[in-house]
């Protein structure tokens, strides 16, 4: 039967300071805090200013829940450094925040393309998408097609959807097992042996996020053209960088601590290694991303002055501070996205080219019923004025003389 050699939960290591009473462990988390507090003071003022000119609801819902990745992933790492012997439930807090953060992103860009979902699938219904990047590129050729690119954008787009807010409901679950099974002592995240969870939950996150990721791009190069009024790039940047430094640098250092290539000696103890070196790079990271963020999503496009007149919804009067981050930190609107994709997935995946067609009359409908009343209003008569023709005819009269009465000329004024 396979056992659990160790565990950071229930491990303690006394090791010798490295200059007068200090240990190595405490120089680090006196760093991750100092990182901590610069990092999470940056992001909420800028979170503050996003609630107090709140908008723009859908869009800035959406920014402030982004925003808060930073302060989340700083705390939840530096008492995982603090306090080792339990980092795996402040990892698994800051882990399952990151899937939220990344739909999240995949929201407003949704939100940047068109206010409500509706018009979403009226616009990715009449996307002509390209096909799928690479590595899907060469499955296509090894499975003789089966990887083309749908023949409708809205498949494609929900597709998407689907694929991002899977990592939502997948990280949920994972992280209420990896939280009971180590509690119960079956996790065993020193050990990747099929017999514990960490196994298991670890290979289902990796895959889960690869393909949220790999949409995310997919998504983007879509829709770079339209959304480059809101330069997507650097959005995108501030959440990929998050999750692939966190992630690579992690694997690379427990590669580093399993191979022995960095050993614990009288002054660096097995948790500074397995916990405490990624924990200071995660949070002297966040405090570069928190300044990346004031750049991002800046807040003053959103003042009422800087809207101007245009396609953007805004709420007036703006709305209380707390209220937008109530409004912010609600769940319920992924709750329902997530409901939509896994409704999609087992139904409407079966009545994707009737869904198309739909979408499609839908929006043909509405543009013809608005060019209808474009031209009724050209041709209205406007009061005080005589209609066409100049000149009109009367019946003729019997003997054959016809009667013709002038009129006003064409929008002439009727005289008062």
């Amino acid at each position: 039967m396979v056992t659990c050699n160790s565990t950071l939960s229930s491990t303690h290591w006394h090791v010798d300071p490295i200059a007068g009473s200090l240990t190595l462990h405490t120089l680090g988390w006196i760093i991750c805090i100092a990182c901590t507090l610069i990092s999470s003071i940056v992001s909420f003022y800028l979170i503050y200013k996003h609630a107090t000119t709140f908008t723009n609801l859908n869009e800035q819902r959406n920014i402030i829940r982004i925003l808060l990745m930073v302060p989340v992933y700083s705390v939840t790492t530096m008492f995982s450094y603090v306090w080792y012997w339990h980092a795996v439930y402040w990892e698994f807090a800051r882990d399952c925040y990151e899937a939220f953060a990344i739909a999240a992103f995949f929201s407003l860009m949704c939100h940047y393309i068109a206010p409500e979902l509706r018009e979403q699938k009226e616009f990715f219904a009449a996307m002509d998408v390209r096909p799928w990047p690479w590595p899907a590129t060469s499955f296509n050729k090894c499975t003789h097609g089966k990887w083309r690119k749908p023949r409708s954008g809205l498949t494609w787009f929900n597709i998407v959807w689907v694929s991002i807010f899977q990592y939502c409901f997948v990280r949920i679950a994972t992280t209420i097992i990896a939280t009971t099974t180590q509690y119960t002592g079956h996790f065993c995240e020193d050990s990747l042996h099929p017999a514990f969870a960490h196994f298991w939950v670890m290979l289902f996150n990796c895959l889960s996020v690869t393909v949220a990721m790999y949409m995310l791009i997919t998504f983007y190069l879509n829709t770079r053209d339209q959304l480059a009024p809101k330069k997507p790039l650097i959005k995108m940047l501030c959440i990929k960088l998050v999750v692939f430094f966190c992630f690579w640098q992690m694997i690379i250092l427990d590669f580093l601590g399993s191979a022995h290539i960095i050993k614990p000696t009288n002054k660096i103890s097995p948790g500074d290694i397995s916990v405490g070196f990624n924990a200071l790079l995660v949070c002297f990271e966040m405090v570069i991303f928190s300044i990346m963020h004031l750049f991002a999503f800046p807040w003053n496009v959103y003042q009422s002055s800087s809207l101007g007149p245009g396609p953007i919804p805004t709420q007036t009067p703006p709305i209380k501070p707390w209220k937008a981050l109530a409004y912010s930190f609600n769940p319920f609107d992924m709750i329902k996205a997530i409901a939509r994709g896994v409704k999609w997935a087992l139904f409407g995946y079966r009545r994707r080219h009737q869904q198309a067609s739909d979408v499609a009359a839908r929006k043909d409908s509405k543009i013809q019923f608005s060019e209808e009343g474009q031209g009724l209003v050209s041709n209205a008569v406007l009061p005080g004025t005589y209609p066409k023709p100049n000149v009109y005819d009367q019946p003729a009269i019997p003997g054959g003389l016809v009667v013709q009465h002038p009129s006003p000329s064409d929008q002439e004024p009727i005289p008062q």
